[in-house]
């Protein structure tokens, strides 16, 4: 069941990636998307045990957003680094993407819980 809950927030991430993605400069677009593909491939253990966590009422949605916001400094964006970004656009990036996570992770939970 977990696997099945990572894969729907697999979905929803990679929608609003695409959302995002041409807001995004033509020259950052595959950088950000790739980045962005390996940050959420980082956090799947985490995100199917959070989805199991909030399901069993174990987990709030702030809790989640706070232990995103501590692995933040974890997260390496390699692709844009190599973009020769500035430190603050790199920041910009990485918190969108976790924004995104998150949001992810929400919409999912919360489209269960009215969906049950």
């Amino acid at each position: 069941m977990a696997g099945e809950n990572y894969h729907k927030v697999l979905l929803q991430y990679k929608r609003e990636i695409n959302n995002f993605v041409p807001s995004t400069p033509k020259t950052y677009r595959d950088a950000f998307r790739d980045d962005a593909m390996l940050t959420i491939s980082q956090f799947q253990p985490s995100i199917e045990n959070w989805m199991v966590e909030l399901n069993n009422r174990n987990l709030s949605c702030f809790e989640i957003i706070q232990m995103l916001e501590a692995n933040k400094d974890e997260i390496h964006l390699n692709n844009l680094e190599k973009k020769d970004l500035s430190p603050d656009l790199l920041n910009s990036y990485k918190n969108n993407i976790l924004k995104i996570m998150a949001k992810s992770v929400l919409d999912c939970y919360l489209s269960s819980v009215f969906n049950s």
